[in-house]
């Protein structure tokens, strides 16, 4: 009986073996069956992979790490208009699918919610609520305009805090607004204030609000508009007037200060305690014709830059820590600025001169330093009208000294009386020197104070004085050589995509990063490379729908039959 029943189970078994090697009706099912199934789990699997340069469409480490440790709930609600024009729905799906990724590095603290008030006008009002405003866009075809009103906006909340991003809509800067905004509500909370000081003494250039006063020798968008918004408000302080309060620890000063003794005293002890000190220094100056500066930069016949009286007593002072300001203008046409307007050469180019007096610093040019935190992850710098500087070492034997930015090759000095119009200085064919020239230096370690040597003041008594870096602090003295790295002249058409997209995220970063905080470094760069979304190509649409659609499920098809089909092979009757 049983002898029986194992023989009628073998003659199946090799029928249906017979059939599947002679059926090609069969084996067709079989194959289309797999293709199917396997195309079926293979669109439903979560595949992510970041190709882009930049990195644009993935959180960076220290983000991640950030979120990872967030202790206390923070409600992310998400405002997204279903009926918008289509080609700005792949902007916002990016987007959202990036929030979703930041939701997923902490679930349990990070809750989000996405409404679409095109459903109903309760989501309308909610959207109002939370202080999202709509966005207006304008579609225009052929004989026709349409336009909308869309909300693209995110109200994060946290216990009584509330902030606001009103417009979220490019995934290049999701990740910075997102975190720098659950940063500011933790400050609220705890009620940290900035512990950055601007230096207001005689002969700087002023942090004014911005306004009619506003232009080159002001900084006032960069402090109140840029910073303030982010990390509080900055103090500002006399340093002839009054010591830095111990709360400081970071000092800017730009221009070509004017200091007393007694203002030379609260500065030197100020980085003796260990504190951090950023001078943008200026030694040369000219005026700029206001009337067409919105026309371009058209600095016209007032464009005389002269040696600024008081040079000698401010190099006197950093000659201490070992650091000296040239009385110069950086010439360098490789590295100039492109601006003015469109000419065409005489190989029939068409394009705009590059003024040599405004220095774009690049990474590829091998401009910044790949050691240093404050520019190893630079991608470029813009450095208007900037100085030389040079350094001796010898000077603080007991602290590094490191160039972080440099020229390439082929500068020039331009000293005394310099034309710096764009006509004059475009007829200016100077020496060029291959000598690389330091533009700016990061000094840091244990200082020995200016006054241990020099008491020239009857008002600085010693007991009042720390000779040196005190015992487990570090003093550090950053000295970058253009006046006009955040100055307010950069918001014209000339500068102003490289003032957004470099000089601001630079200096929010160095502050970041003299206070020991790295977690927005990376994504700063990041998000201010906007690329544009390139559609594909015909040749690569077919490429990816290829290797979507049938190379990938193929493969596993064709070793899944392959397999079965010399596991069959290998059966046979006992």
């Amino acid at each position: 009986m049983m002898t029986n029943l194992l023989h009628l189970i073998q003659n199946l078994l090799l029928r249906l073996n017979h059939k599947i090697n002679s059926s090609n009706r069969f084996l067709f099912l079989q194959i289309l069956l797999l293709f199917v199934s396997m195309n079926y789990f293979v669109s439903a699997l979560q595949c992510r992979l970041d190709v882009s340069s930049s990195q644009r469409y993935s959180l960076t480490k220290s983000s991640v790490n950030f979120l990872k440790n967030i202790e206390e709930t923070i409600y992310i609600n998400a405002y997204y208009s279903s009926k918008i024009p289509a080609e700005n729905k792949a902007r916002i799906l990016m987007v959202q699918e990036m929030l979703k990724q930041i939701q997923s590095i902490n679930p349990d603290k990070i809750k989000l919610r996405f409404y679409d008030p095109d459903e109903s006008e309760d989501l309308v009002q909610q959207a109002y609520n939370d202080g999202i405003q709509p966005q207006r866009f304008e579609k225009i075809d052929v004989g026709s305009a349409q336009v909308k009103n869309a909300f693209l906006g995110i109200a994060l909340h946290h216990e009584k805090q509330h902030e606001v991003i009103p417009t979220a809509f490019y995934i290049e800067e999701i990740e910075v607004q997102i975190v720098s905004s659950i940063r500011k509500l933790i400050r609220k909370k705890l009620q940290l204030s900035s512990n950055l000081a601007v230096l207001i003494d005689p002969g700087l250039s002023l942090p004014i609000p911005p306004g009619s006063q506003s232009g080159k020798d002001t900084y006032g968008i960069f402090i109140h508009k840029l910073f303030s918004e982010e990390f509080g408000s900055a103090q500002e302080i006399s340093a002839n007037l009054k010591a830095i309060p111990e709360n400081i620890q970071i000092l800017i000063a730009v221009g070509l200060p004017e200091w007393t003794e007694i203002g030379k005293f609260h500065i030197d002890q100020f980085l003796m305690r260990g504190g951090k000190f950023i001078l943008l220094p200026k030694t040369m100056d000219f005026k700029m014709n206001p009337d067409e500066n919105y026309n371009g930069l058209a600095i016209g016949m007032n464009g005389l830059a002269q040696t600024i009286q008081g040079i000698t007593e401010l190099n006197d002072f950093l000659s201490h820590y070992g650091v000296s300001v040239g009385s110069d203008l950086v010439f360098n046409a490789s590295m100039g600025l492109p601006m003015g307007s469109v000419l065409e050469t005489e190989q029939g180019f068409v394009g705009k001169s590059f003024y040599p007096l405004c220095l774009v610093l690049s990474k590829d040019s091998q401009n910044f330093s790949t050691s240093n935190n404050l520019t190893k992850d630079l991608e470029y710098l813009l450095l208007p009208w900037a100085h030389s500087l040079s350094y001796n070492k010898d000077k603080q034997p007991n602290a590094n000294y490191e160039v972080i930015m440099q020229t390439s090759s082929k500068s020039s000095l331009l000293t005394d009386y310099v034309f710096v119009g764009e006509k004059q200085i475009a007829n200016l064919n100077p020496k060029m020197s291959s000598d690389k020239i330091p533009l700016a230096l990061d000094i840091k370690g244990n200082f020995t104070s200016y006054f241990k040597i020099q008491k020239q003041d009857s008002k600085i008594e010693a007991k009042d004085l720390i000779e040196s870096t005190i015992l487990g602090k570090e003093s550090e003295l950053i000295v970058i050589s253009s006046p006009y790295l955040i100055s307010d002249l950069l918001v014209l058409p000339e500068f102003r995509e490289l003032y957004q997209a470099a000089n601001v995220p630079f200096m929010i970063n160095a502050y970041e990063i003299l206070n020991g905080n790295q977690e927005l470094v990376e994504a700063r760069y990041k998000k201010s490379l906007f690329e544009p979304l390139q559609p594909f190509t015909g040749s690569e649409q077919i490429l990816y729908n290829i290797i979507h659609i049938i190379l990938l499920p193929m493969c596993i098809i064709l070793f899944a039959f392959f397999r079965m089909k010399s596991r069959n092979s290998g059966m046979t009757l006992e």
